[in-house]
């Protein structure tokens, strides 16, 4: 029978390896509360692009129109096979590349890693593609640059305003002033849904004529539209402050390009000249990505890893960190 000196040895050293096996859990435990509040520790973007090999795309690859993929032998004549005939509010779109390896990796990580860094070098060459695209006379100046807009409550969980990191670098590079006019509602966001549901999602902006009333529409958007309070606003005063005026909307990606175009709708409704849409890529619909791929081997798929362009609408983006 064994000592009672034995027996309180053995407890002990179950009692220290349970404790040495409780470490690692409370260390990995540490470490997500601390990414929660501090953010994630992202590389450099400077590094990133260096290591892949990045660089933006000649303007002629993708269709002035709505940004889709052209397809070789295919005919630029009035835009391309996704949006030839078809009325567009949006002017003229301006892209870095197809939503594709390693844009699908990046651009996502900047939301879900409020990785502030790629967002700033990504808006620094969204300046400067728009900058190549006014001299080659595909575009016009812009006057003003105005960020998508993102709900209140989605940036503070993100920690980021992802559309307004990029805005910002760009208008650096284009020396022109940025305004965030825009103010998202409470509708459903575009993220994670189908091509399908993207399309029928509207009725998610609304127009500010100076900061204080973005900043007033910010925290009570979702308390009017509960109680289905109409827009109450002087419509001669934005009319005034946007009329004749070139605009040029900054977004992440285009999926289907229902975003912008309600966003440039309600911008040319009241005074807009034109609109301008810079993304940073575009995700070309399944039959244009297939077609595309099956006449360039060598390019990757569209989505990151684990996505496939058969069957699958849109990409998934990386997991979130709230």
């Amino acid at each position: 029978m064994p000592s009672s000196f034995e027996g309180s040895g053995e407890g002990a050293g179950r009692r220290g390896r349970g404790a040495a096996s409780r470490l690692p859990r409370g260390a990995a435990s540490l470490r997500g509360l601390e990414r929660t509040l501090l953010g994630s520790r992202m590389p450099s973007a400077e590094l990133a692009c260096a290591t892949n090999g990045w660089t933006r795309e000649p303007l002629t690859d993708a269709c002035r129109r709505c940004g889709a993929t052209r397809v070789r032998l295919e005919s630029s004549e009035g835009g391309c096979g996704e949006c030839r005939g078809r009325r567009l509010e949006v002017a003229a779109v301006v892209r870095l590349g197809r939503y594709a390896p390693p844009l699908s990796r990046w651009v996502p990580a900047i939301k879900s890693h409020a990785w502030k860094d790629m967002a700033r070098r990504m808006g620094r060459e969204l300046g400067l593609q728009v900058r190549d695209a006014i001299d080659d006379g595909r575009v016009v100046r812009p006057d003003i640059v105005v960020p998508m807009p993102v709900h209140w409550a989605r940036r503070l969980l993100r920690g980021i305003d992802h559309a307004g990191q990029l805005a910002e670098a760009a208008t650096a590079e284009l020396a022109c002033p940025c305004r965030n006019a825009l103010v998202a509602t409470c509708a459903s966001r575009q993220s994670g849904r189908g091509r399908a549901a993207r399309s029928s999602n509207s009725g998610r902006f609304q127009l500010v004529s100076d900061p204080a009333e973005s900043r007033i529409l910010n925290w009570m958007s979702m308390a009017s539209r509960a109680i289905g309070l109409p827009e109450r606003y002087p419509v001669a005063r934005k009319q005034s402050a946007w009329k004749g005026l070139n605009v040029l909307l900054i977004d992440d990606v285009r999926t289907t390009g229902t975003t912008s175009e309600e966003a440039a709708s309600l911008l040319r409704a009241f005074g807009a000249n034109s609109v301008t849409l810079a993304v940073c890529a575009v995700a070309d619909a399944p039959r244009r990505a297939s077609l595309h791929r099956a006449r360039n081997p060598s390019t990757p798929a569209i989505g990151g890893r684990g996505w496939s362009e058969r069957g699958a609408e849109t990409p998934p983006e990386p997991p979130r960190r709230c």
